[in-house]
C-alpha cells in the first residue's frame, strides 16, 4: 500500500510542475504612444467659419488619411482642456480606457472658412469666373496671393 501511494504521491507532483510549464503565459500588448505620431501637422481644415475649431472626429480622420495604418479612433483619445484646443493646435490625450493607446501628441493644423461651390451652366463665360473669383474673398485660399494681381 505504502508503495501504491507513493507512486500516485510522485505522478501528482510531476502533473502538477507539468501543467505549470506548459501554461500559456499571460498575453502582454503594448500600447502605441501617442507622441509617436509622425505626421503631426493635420494641414487645412474647411469649416463653415475661419473661427470654427475641427472637431474631435474631424481630428481623427486627418490623422489616420495622413498616418496610414495608425487606426486611431474617437473612442481612443480626447481633446485636452489643458491646453485648451485653438483654431490652430490641438493636444489629444488618451483615454484610461483605450486598450491600443498611451499618452498624449499635439497637432497643429490651419482653419480656413469652406468655399462655396461653383456651379457652371452653359451661358457662364471665362469672364464670369474670373470676375467671381477677383471678387471673392477666398481667392488666396484657392490659388495663392498674387493671383489678384497676375489676373488685372
Amino acid at each position: 500500500m505504502k508503495k501504491l501511494l507513493s507512486i500516485l504521491g510522485a505522478l501528482g507532483m510531476s502533473a502538477t510542475a507539468s501543467s505549470a510549464v506548459v501554461a500559456c503565459p499571460k498575453k502582454t500588448t503594448t500600447k502605441i504612444d501617442l507622441n509617436d505620431l509622425e505626421k503631426k501637422d493635420l494641414g487645412e481644415f474647411f469649416l463653415e467659419t475661419a473661427e470654427t475649431k475641427p472637431s474631435l472626429k474631424e481630428i481623427v480622420e486627418a490623422i489616420n488619411t495622413l498616418n496610414k495604418n495608425f487606426n486611431l479612433t474617437e473612442n481612443d483619445v480626447e481633446i485636452s482642456s489643458e491646453p485648451v484646443q485653438t483654431l490652430t493646435s490641438a493636444t489629444l490625450n488618451s483615454k484610461s480606457n483605450s486598450k491600443t493607446f498611451t499618452g498624449s501628441v499635439n497637432v497643429v493644423y490651419r482653419v480656413s472658412e469652406k468655399i462655396d461651390e461653383l456651379t457652371f451652366t452653359k451661358n457662364k463665360s471665362d469672364s464670369d469666373v474670373v470676375n467671381y473669383f477677383m471678387n471673392s474673398e477666398n481667392i488666396d485660399i484657392i490659388m495663392g496671393n498674387n493671383v489678384k494681381s497676375k489676373l488685372k
